[in-house]
């Protein structure tokens, strides 16, 4: 297993050891091994590869890139965008560590095969999240 975290944004501190701690939990729930980069970035970053990537105009608040690696292990990298996660906390007055673990964890995730485009993927998602990060003492809002 490895992995690695970036942070390219000031908006709010990110603790690497709990994040390495988060993706951890999602794999050894997954029973999974995986090569993973973590970047956290600023609303102008994200919005620049929602665009290139998706085609999507203005950012959004996860994006999940698959990469392959050796045979056996998931690889990828999952960018994360903190100032979404900012504002959404102070709007629905939750934790603001909770939603960036709650986006780090729905993009590992994806990377792992999970899907959210229709109702039953969706909630099978929802219900993973929100165990991974009720194990690790966060409260998911509305799921």
């Amino acid at each position: 297993m490895r992995i690695t975290i970036t942070n390219l944004q000031d908006a709010c501190p990110i603790k690497k050891p709990r994040v390495r701690e988060v993706v951890k939990a999602v794999l050894h729930r997954e029973e999974a091994d995986a090569e993973l980069s973590i970047v956290f970035v600023d609303k102008d970053e994200i919005t620049r590869l929602n665009e290139r990537f998706l085609g999507h105009k203005g950012p959004t608040d996860v994006l999940s890139f698959p990469m392959e690696t050796n045979a056996g292990r998931v690889g990828g990298e999952v960018v994360v965008c903190v100032p979404v996660a900012v504002e959404y906390a102070a709007e629905t007055k939750t934790d603001v560590e909770g939603e960036i673990m709650l986006y780090v964890v729905h993009g590992v995730l994806h990377l792992l095969g999970y899907g959210d485009a229709d109702k039953k993927g969706a909630r099978t998602m929802h219900r993973a999240e929100k165990e991974i990060l009720s194990g690790l003492g966060y409260t998911v809002a509305g799921q």
